[in-house]
């Protein structure tokens, strides 16, 4: 194929492709998630997550356990449903423009772990980027599967991460279940295919656990857009499936960290998923809804800026206060950390001018300035970045 037919695939690819609304408003959400658990070691404050054994009745610790309970452990599985989706999305308008997916997906994976590495070294040591990279290099040997086969393989990934019901410990004389925590032993290890990526990253051997415990949210992510989730109508049932999913996940989650932990369900996994998937449900029933579509649309301008938008996050406020980061940037903040129920507004706040700026710079240019580069080196060609003044926001691909 020569260059000049590989550009115009490109450009039809890129150009003409419509987006699916719902799944941006669905990133901006799940990057506000991630943002609002991050809040606690961005502002240095570091609160510890078991506080209703010991906490006091302040405010911070009311606004602290109710973000937790809500969004932790659940902001991250429901980023990388919807980061499965997009590489699905990718490898199909791949494969329908002739050009080989995996070296694409390769490359862009590649790069994500050089954003990650250099993220976690010199802006803030909470970094997820290079953990779902590397769950994306793996996600390439399920990625041309149907919605069944990489719906089953999430539940094989499911029952490797979860522990064992406690009557299989008692019979197994108490042995760990958890499979994944065996992972970073491995990597400790440094086998030959391993070592160059012990190599990239500082702290690859944590970063490999945490990537095989959220390898099944990205898979579920895949089966659901292979099984056409983003596609159908959806009514008034959808709504109620999400409300369900997020009651019953907010309910679990809480008798776990409750003094009343009724520790022989032992389903953490469950409770946290299912608030992801109680928002998904939700946002495709707002999004979908004439009337009510307002609530959610902001979301999908920082939703297509949500690279840009994650870094700028990390950028500000390890920057700022002290304590909120451990990489490079941390050494020159100047603002002692405050209280939590002052930190939220700030990050509500700051949130809220990342929705506009966003909406602003997309009114002006196709992608966001990280996202334009992260494309650039992908597809190995230079995008192009200001917006006709035919198109519309609302028109762009899906990246």
């Amino acid at each position: 194929m020569s260059s000049s037919l590989l550009k115009s695939d490109l450009q039809k690819l890129h150009l003409h492709t419509g987006r699916i609304t719902a799944l941006d408003q669905l990133r901006g959400f799940a990057l506000l998630a991630i943002f609002l658990v991050n809040l606690n070691r961005l502002g240095g404050i570091n609160k510890d997550t078991m506080f209703w054994t010991y906490s006091s009745f302040s405010l911070s610790d009311r606004f602290f356990e109710v973000i937790y309970i809500i969004f932790g452990n659940s902001s991250r599985p429901l980023f990388a449903f919807m980061f499965g989706i997009t590489m699905v999305i990718m490898y199909d308008h791949a494969v329908q423009r002739h050009i080989n997916p995996y070296l694409i997906l390769f490359r862009r994976m590649l790069i994500l772990l050089l954003i990650g590495t250099a993220h976690y070294v010199w802006i803030w040591d909470g970094d997820i980027l290079f953990m779902y990279a590397m769950d994306g290099l793996m996600l390439l040997l399920f990625i041309s599967m149907s919605a069944w086969p990489l719906f089953l393989f999430g539940l094989l990934a499911v029952s490797l991460s979860q522990p064992a019901p406690v009557p299989v410990s008692v019979f197994v004389d108490g042995m760990d279940m958890e499979l994944w925590t065996y992972f970073p032993y491995l990597a400790a290890k440094s086998p030959w295919f391993l070592k160059p990526l012990i190599w990239l990253h500082p702290d690859f051997s944590f970063e490999f656990g945490n990537a095989m415990q959220h390898l099944s949210f990205f898979l579920f992510g895949m089966s659901a857009y292979r099984a056409k989730l983003f596609h159908f109508r959806h009514g008034i049932l959808t709504g109620i499936i999400g409300v369900s999913l997020l009651i019953i996940g907010i309910w679990g989650k809480y008798q776990i960290f409750s003094p009343y932990n009724f520790e022989w369900l032992n389903l953490s996994l469950f409770w946290e998923f299912s608030v992801s998937i109680g928002f998904v449900f939700i946002f495709l029933f707002l999004s979908s809804s004439g009337r009510l579509s307002w609530m959610v649309q902001p979301f999908a301008w920082i939703g297509r800026m949500s690279l840009t938008n994650y870094l700028l996050q990390s950028v500000v406020f390890s920057s700022i206060f002290v304590g909120g980061s451990m990489a490079l940037l941390g050494k020159i903040s100047f603002v002692p950390p405050i209280p939590f129920a002052a930190l939220v507004p700030i990050g509500l706040f700051f949130f809220a001018l990342q929705i506009g700026l966003s909406k602003l710079w997309l009114q002006h240019f196709a992608y966001g300035p990280v996202e334009w580069l992260w494309r650039a080196g992908t597809y190995w060609n230079i995008p192009q970045m200001r917006r006709r003044r035919s198109e519309t926001a609302d028109s762009r691909p899906h990246t």
